[in-house]
């Protein structure tokens, strides 16, 4: 895909000029949206978490059923696609061709090893599209993706320094659930090895090191033709080191 987007760019630089502007008691519009981000930044209200021993602010363990709208991913929209919380389930719509939209949690974790694990579907839109768990995200240039598509296929991809590397390249397979088939992802770290199942079978593994640790996330991207909305539901994200 030839354009990407994080949902938390330039939030820092508006909440500066919003407290100047209005110090100076002026109010300004903008010709032209920033980069995908939440309107607001949002209370942050975790989901199921497990302090980890020893290290103060930080957790090993998040379950989010996305039932609680401030459960600490983040939220926004613009002409692209939207992203946030919606009737009990997390969901992204992409409207544009040729584009993926991810999220993260507010709160980043760094974590080594660990397994994520999260339910997914099409609920509308085209059957070529991605979606899936982001893994090991240093930056908006720099993660693991594992995603499949509505057509059966999956992948695993590496974004490096805003470049995209394939590590398994697009592959059929009957684990995947096609057309609006609920597919259970699942991603497991350990080390320089990176497993990848669907629906609790195994798909692949890769073995890469370019990024040690890192926090989790999810996306949904479209190819030809836009318009794909994407649900996100149950998951699961546990530290294992």
């Amino acid at each position: 895909m030839s354009e990407f987007k994080s949902s938390t760019e330039w939030a820092g630089m508006l909440t500066v000029v919003a407290a100047l502007l209005a110090a100076l008691s002026f109010v300004s519009g903008c010709s032209e949206p920033p980069p995908p981000m939440a309107t607001a930044t949002p209370a942050f209200a975790p989901a199921t978490t497990v302090p980890r021993t020893g290290q103060l602010g930080l957790v090993n363990r998040v379950e989010d059923d996305f039932s609680n709208p401030q459960s600490g991913w983040e939220t926004g929209a613009d002409a692209d696609g939207e992203w946030g919380y919606r009737d009990g389930v997390y969901r992204i719509a992409v409207e544009v061709p040729d584009m993926a939209i991810w999220a993260n949690r507010e709160q980043r974790e760094e974590w080594t090893d660990m397994i994520v694990e999260v339910e997914a579907y099409r609920d509308t839109g085209p059957i070529d599209n991605q979606y899936g768990i982001i893994v090991r995200y240093r930056d908006q240039g720099n993660f693991y993706l594992f995603s499949v598509a509505s057509d059966g296929l999956y992948a695993v991809q590496m974004l490096r320094n805003d470049q995209w590397i394939d590590l398994h390249p697009w592959t059929a397979s009957q684990a995947v659930r096609q057309e609006t088939g609920v597919n259970v992802l699942r991603v497991e770290c350990e080390g320089s090895v990176i497993r990848f199942f669907a629906n609790g079978q195994f798909l692949t593994e890769v073995d890469d090191i370019t990024f040690p640790s890192g926090s989790v996330g999810l996306l949904a991207g479209t190819f030809a033709e836009g318009g794909v909305v994407i649900h996100f539901d149950n998951l699961l994200a546990q530290a294992t080191d």
